[in-house]
């Protein structure tokens, strides 16, 4: 029987400068955690100019236990810690390496070597030699020279130390650091890893923390990192985002993709640091400082894990037929924006519209424009099916069993030639369905309806003869029927060839106001409305230019019009 054994060829050597970017900031990260793991607290850069003003002399001098072996500095893959070091952080054993592009002169304990590029990819040998007046115990110094200019160094070592466990120091300054979980709402510890909880501010692009190496991971599922925190904890008038960041002090229970830690190993232990992640999360919403919106699905896995989170506050938002444009679906019809914005009520006030809050249902938009002048024992609120499961939301009387009918006959069973038909009678009725109490069956008289239909631009108006709009010839009063018919089936196309927005709306908007003054005031008032529209700017300024009171529109015998405009004013 055959076996095999993985092997490392000696030719990944010679490949070695392929596993560094030569990034300055990946080569400073590498240096600090190389101190911290020998036991520096102090590291010193100094930066000094070179006769090329693109390049720079780094000295970087730590006051760690130094180097025992130099031979160790190119043993490529074995890093030389002891064991604690290995279980906690999982070094690759090419720390210096990072150097490979740039070589190093490198001073410990009494011993110096000068490595080059060629020395670091097995090219060539490098000699160890003695110092005279180095201080043998303690320490470590790297010179080398980087093809950048101070300014741009010190900027990338002030980034890469600001989140390190070490205190760094260039030419004589002491650099910024701070936590990384300064200002979380949260913070728990887990096998090595710090997790904060931060509510409302923005996810920075890094969300990890590796003793100043920044890493980017998806943390937090989208069920519970959108709008769980109410902003009326934190003064604001929108739910807050949750998000998480780790500071990462041990890779015990993690693994970091090597060679330079740019991102985290997706594998079980990952899984189970997100698990740990979203534990957090949990603990911190059944804190007593929290008033949250999470999902009912959320809430029960919280108290599966043993985490005692309360219901989610009744959040919820006034009942709106939303716009058929999709950029414009937040905003209620002829209303302020703040209208249609959810906010905390009393369950016992409100009463959940049982009703697909679609523009192509027929009484949809029918309720929605009428339940604000007829008003019902309760606020009208939206579906919000995140919340079905908790015993308030389970518990609110019900607006349903909707009926819209035109002349008697069901809403679905009219046919419209028209964009606008004109009739005698529109009646809505419905059931309000109170806890514990039988239906109340309320009936209202209408004076509009209207639905958008399966197709963009497509729309059914419906008003009575004795509406305002019929008996006036008005399209404007007591709403725009040219705006209503806008919000129900106006969705303009985003396709990089079509008109802009504006050119689309006005093209909309001149076609419904066409049709429906056309059925309101007949053929004259379409005429009119269309010898309104060409009196634009430029023809407005030539009458009042030419001092004109009157022009008269002639047809001809073969169908054509001309103005006849006097000789003088």
């Amino acid at each position: 029987m055959q076996t095999i054994q993985a092997h490392v060829s000696a030719r990944i050597l010679s490949k070695a400068g392929r596993l560094f970017t030569n990034r300055t900031s990946q080569i400073l990260i590498e240096l600090l955690q190389n101190a911290r793991r020998a036991g520096a607290s102090q590291i010193t850069v100094t930066t000094s100019p070179t006769s090329n003003p693109a390049a720079t002399v780094i000295t970087f001098t730590d006051n760690g236990s130094g180097i025992d072996d130099f031979n160790k500095l190119l043993y490529l893959g074995a890093s030389g810690w002891d064991e604690s070091v290995e279980h906690a952080e999982d070094p690759a054993g090419m720390g210096l390496f990072a150097l490979l592009h740039s070589g190093v002169v490198v001073s410990s304990r009494g011993k110096a070597a000068t490595i080059t590029t060629d020395a670091f990819l097995g090219k060539e040998a490098v000699e160890v030699r003695d110092q005279e007046s180095a201080n043998p115990e303690t320490g470590t110094t790297l010179v080398f020279t980087r093809p950048e200019t101070e300014a741009s160094i010190t900027d990338t070592l002030r980034r890469v130390a600001r989140f390190g466990p070490v205190d760094v120091t260039l030419n004589g300054e002491l650099l910024k650091r701070e936590d990384f979980l300064a200002g979380a709402e949260y913070i728990k510890e887990v096998d090595g890893v710090r997790i904060g909880i931060f509510i409302g501010s923005s996810e920075p692009m890094e969300n990890c923390n590796f003793h100043g190496n920044l890493i980017r991971a998806t943390l937090l599922d989208h069920d519970i990192t959108y709008a769980q925190v109410l902003a009326q904890v934190h003064r604001s008038t929108m739910p807050l985002k949750v998000t998480a960041r780790l500071d990462i002090l041990s890779t015990a229970s993690l693994h970091l993709k090597l060679p330079d830690r740019t991102g985290l190993v997706y594998d079980e232990a990952y899984d189970g640091l997100r698990k740990q992640v979203r534990r957090a999360v949990l603990e911190y919403l059944a804190t007593d400082r929290v008033q949250h919106i999470a999902p009912f699905a959320v809430y029960k896995e919280a108290l599966e894990l043993g985490i005692p989170l309360k219901e989610a506050s009744p959040y919820l938002q006034p009942f709106f037929v939303s716009a058929r444009d999709s950029n414009s679906t937040r905003t209620p019809f002829d209303g302020d924006h703040n209208d249609g914005e959810a906010t905390v009520h009393d369950p016992v006030t409100c009463a959940l519209v049982d009703l697909e809050d679609d523009y192509i249902i027929p009484s949809s938009f029918a309720f929605d424009l009428a339940s604000r002048d007829h008003k019902i024992p309760r606020l009208p609120v939206r579906k919000d099916t995140r919340f079905k499961g908790y015993s308030w939301y389970d518990s609110l009387a019900r607006v349903t069993n909707f009926k819209l009918t035109i002349d008697g006959e069901p809403a679905d069973d009219v046919v419209a030639t028209e964009v606008l038909t004109i009739v005698n009678s529109i009646q809505l009725s419905f059931d309000l369905v109170r806890p514990g109490a039988s239906p109340e069956q309320v009936l209202w008289n209408l004076p509009f309806a209207g639905w958008g239909g399966d197709d963009y631009d497509e729309v059914t108006l419906f008003i009575t003869r004795d509406s305002e709009w019929a008996t006036t010839g008005s399209p404007y009063q007591p709403f725009s029927l040219i705006a209503a018919a806008q919000h129900l089936a106006f969705d303009p196309s985003d396709d990089p060839d079509a008109d802009s927005f504006e050119t689309q709306e006005e093209y909309f908007q001149q076609r419904y106001e066409e049709s429906i003054t056309k059925v309101l005031g007949g053929t004259i008032a379409a005429a009119r409305l269309a010898l309104t529209r060409t009196l634009d700017w430029t023809l407005t300024n030539a009458l009042n230019a030419a001092n004109l009171s009157e022009v008269r529109l002639v047809r001809e015998e073969d169908g054509k019009w001309r103005a006849e405009l006097p000789t003088s004013a």
